[in-house]
């Protein structure tokens, strides 16, 4: 049973809820989710499920605009490093 004290129990919601907007007309709701799935990279190894795959499309994604480039590495980096 999973009670309301899990973290995965929080978690999961936010990052599917992420994973899964469309609407990134403002670059800083780019921006942020970006930087909360590099702050989420230990979670995403250990429940990569459906999740890691997604965020890393979506990192990748990122990688071809000018403002968001750097940050997208930097979570990407991130996330690797913990997979390996």
């Amino acid at each position: 049973m999973i009670s309301s004290e899990d973290p995965t129990h929080n978690v999961q919601p936010v990052v599917t809820a992420v994973l899964n907007f469309l609407d990134w007309r403002h670059i800083c709701l780019k921006l942020s989710a970006i930087r909360f799935l590099g702050g989420m990279a230990r979670w995403l190894n250990k429940h990569p499920d459906d999740n890691l795959e997604k965020a890393l499309n979506f990192l990748v994604s990122c990688l071809p605009s000018a403002e968001l480039s750097n940050a997208a590495a930097v979570a990407l980096q991130v996330i690797l490093i913990f997979y390996f």
